[in-house]
């Protein structure tokens, strides 16, 4: 647990003392997901991040801190219509947004479509950390992303 006390903070409310996104906590015994999610940050180098906002917009911030609206991103709160969002830092730098949604309308292809031709940011789909039939939804910022594949983890 002290690995993943590391990674979401501590959390004096829950028996095991850490800060689990929603849905993620024991009192949930969700601890196949748990694992996971740990060790898929751990690998990645990532803290979760509990202050600011998390909207695509805050992973082009240089520091993590609240999120800018740009011109080619839908404002804050708006942008990709799924569930179970968690933001994490690398480095101290906003690193991506997870999303694990029940399923990925055409909407939300058509939106990950769109964010994947942008330069400065990396879309993946994969296995989520959420399970339950959910969808890993993966959005980077894509200098990051990039760093993290030069220090030789994959």
């Amino acid at each position: 647990m002290e690995k993943a006390r590391r990674i979401f903070g501590p959390s004096g409310t829950i028996a095991d003392n850490v800060a689990w996104p929603y849905g993620m906590s024991a009192l949930n015994a969700r601890h196949t997901q748990q694992r996971y999610l740990v060790h898929w940050a751990d690998d990645h180098g990532l803290r979760v991040e509990h202050e600011g906002c998390f909207c695509l917009n805050w992973l082009r911030r240089e520091r993590s801190l609240d999120c800018h609206s740009h011109e080619e991103l839908p404002p804050c709160g708006e942008s990709l219509r799924i569930d179970h969002a968690v933001a994490f830092t690398r480095n101290g730098k906003p690193a991506v947004v997870t999303n694990a949604p029940y399923e990925l309308d055409d909407g939300s292809l058509m939106e990950l479509g769109k964010l994947a031709a942008m330069d400065d940011l990396t879309v993946s789909v994969g296995e989520s950390w959420y399970g339950r039939g959910t969808v890993g939804v993966f959005v980077w910022n894509t200098d990051v992303w990039d760093e993290y594949l030069a220090d030789g983890r994959k």
